[in-house]
């Protein structure tokens, strides 16, 4: 079936009191722990998905044989997104003035370390949609119809994983810009992570 991509990009640049810089320190590296954290985990299970799916060919045996943990896998990556989301979530919008809070006053290295969790985000969705692909491709219909549940939850864990990240990166952006500066790295990461979630929103399944 065919999913449509919602993405929607929150641009906040209310000028709030900074939270202590103790805190905004906090937030760049609790995101960076999470994506990292995310990353082990579902590059775990999508190596293990890519194992076991490659060799079926869409044989129907096969692929029976293979479906129950490739759906246990996938369920998995749907339950690693949904947490990374609700930690990101609190990472970015505890403390003064919520979200336009936190953004405000981070240092160009927190800026650069915030760019690059975008880009390992990016990376992360783009490796799970060539997985689905690859499913999709070599499980025999019979079988793919099995674990379809749980590669529907991992569509819709994505789109609310990239949300409070992208939503936070664009409040970065919008602070520095309300500065005359314009972060054109951590713009084109969110950028780019827009694009790759919109790809696997309108994939094949």
């Amino acid at each position: 079936m065919k999913f449509s991509a919602v993405s929607t990009i929150v641009l906040l640049g209310s000028a709030l009191a900074a939270p202590a810089p103790v805190q905004k320190k906090g937030v760049t590296e609790s995101i960076g722990l999470i994506i990292n954290t995310l990353n082990n985990t579902v590059t775990t299970n999508l190596n293990q998905i890519n194992g076991l799916v490659a060799g079926v060919k869409n044989n129907v045996d096969a692929s029976l044989q293979v479906a129950a943990q490739v759906g246990a896998d996938y369920a998995a990556i749907a339950a690693a997104l949904t947490e990374a989301a609700a930690g990101i979530t609190a990472a970015t919008t505890t403390g003064v003035g919520g979200v336009a809070g936190q953004a405000i006053g981070l240092t160009n290295a927190q800026i650069m370390a915030l760019t690059q969790s975008v880009k390992d985000a990016q990376a992360l969705i783009q490796a799970i949609n060539a997985t689905v692909t690859l499913t999709a491709t070599n499980l025999a219909p019979v079988a793919l119809a099995t674990i379809q549940n749980e590669i529907n939850a991992v569509m819709a864990a994505a789109a609310p994983f990239v949300g409070p990240l992208t939503t936070f990166a664009n409040a970065v952006v919008a602070a520095r810009f309300g500065l005359g500066i314009v972060v054109t790295g951590l713009q084109g990461a969110v950028t780019g992570l827009a694009g790759i979630l919109t790809n696997l929103l309108g994939g094949l399944l």
